[in-house]
């Protein structure tokens, strides 16, 4: 019997023949052992699930799930709901996990009790697999959810090992956060414990056209600025549904930041947070004149020239980031 504690790894795929078979011989080539391998195809047309039963027929520690397309959300609640492990590893069908990945991050959980997940270093490749770039990695140890937008600590996602127990605690992804599911994950997990990424890189992540921060990128703002507002009226002890179900039943994200002045009612300078989103995020660029102009010359009227410059600069493509604001 080992004594190595189970890891359970899900890898879902749709339509990701291409690359899947490299990623799957990834997670069999690692240093530690005592893994299961839960590979669920979500619907795919493509060979997918052929490529995928390939492998389970040699490899017992392999099971393969065929379902109807249930998308990402879905598919990786459903992997949660199998995992029999005592920690659970995030892994994409494009990517491909260097041998030393699990060995190591098991080893940090172990010795970190506090942590509830941690993640890793990775190299950038292109769709021929050939290395473009060793990213930087956000700081994970910067938690403050008075900031506007709030600092909440995230972890690239395809990196990440997480305690199940602590996972299941949060009750997994939720659905209102899609392509931005795990900006909302971090924020609830971390009130669980501690998030970490090991500097080291870990992983090959591939960038190519499929990818959904290159696909969806405005809707994965859109929902991660839902996600910044859900874990700041949380942070107040308050219930996040209604902010999230404005947000559903209208479409609209400017109404489901009303709604979260309105629960807030007061306990936050919200009429300048809610501005500052306005103006920080994608979602500007899908404002009218009008309604920039009209953010313009409240700040004027007030005599807020800071902020009233930093919207000139975000209008005409000047500025970066929210500090600028400062």
């Amino acid at each position: 019997m080992s004594l190595q504690p189970l890891v359970t790894c899900a890898i879902p795929v749709y339509n990701g023949a291409a690359f899947l078979a490299e990623a799957i011989q990834s997670i069999l080539d690692q240093t530690y052992t005592n893994i299961e391998l839960i590979i669920i195809n979500d619907g795919s047309s493509d060979e997918s699930l052929a490529i995928a039963q390939s492998f389970q027929s040699r490899h017992p520690e392999i099971t393969v799930i065929d379902q109807e397309n249930k998308g990402l959300i879905g598919t990786l609640n459903h992997s949660l709901e199998l995992a029999n492990g005592l920690y659970y590893a995030r892994m994409d069908a494009d990517d491909i996990a260097l041998p030393t990945r699990f060995e190591k991050q098991v080893d940090f959980l172990q010795y970190n009790p506090g942590h509830a997940a941690v993640g890793s270093g990775f190299i950038l490749i292109d769709q021929n697999g050939t290395k473009a770039a060793t990213p930087n990695l956000p700081i994970t140890d910067q938690v403050d959810l008075s900031l506007y937008p709030p600092m909440i600590a995230t972890l690239p996602h395809p990196t990440t090992m997480m305690r199940v127990d602590a996972l299941k605690k949060t009750g997994g992804y939720r659905p209102f956060f899609k392509h931005a599911e795990d900006r909302d994950l971090w924020a609830r997990l971390q009130e669980e414990g501690r998030l970490e990424i090991l500097r080291e890189p870990l992983l090959l992540y591939r960038k190519h056209g499929e990818n959904i921060t290159v696909k969806h990128n405005p809707i994965q703002q859109i929902n991660g600025l839902l996600a910044d507002i859900s874990a700041v009226v949380r942070s107040l002890g308050l219930d996040d549904k209604p902010v999230l179900e404005a947000y559903l039943s209208h479409k609209d994200w400017r109404r489901a930041l009303n709604e979260f002045a309105a629960v807030l009612d007061g306990k936050r300078d919200v009429h300048y947070m809610r501005d500052l989103y306005f103006v920080h995020r994608r979602a500007w660029d899908a404002t009218s004149a009008g309604s920039k102009f009209g953010c313009l010359t409240k700040y004027l009227l007030k005599g807020q020239l800071s902020m009233a410059a930093f919207i000139l600069r975000k209008w005409f493509g000047k500025t970066k980031s929210y500090k600028d604001a400062a």
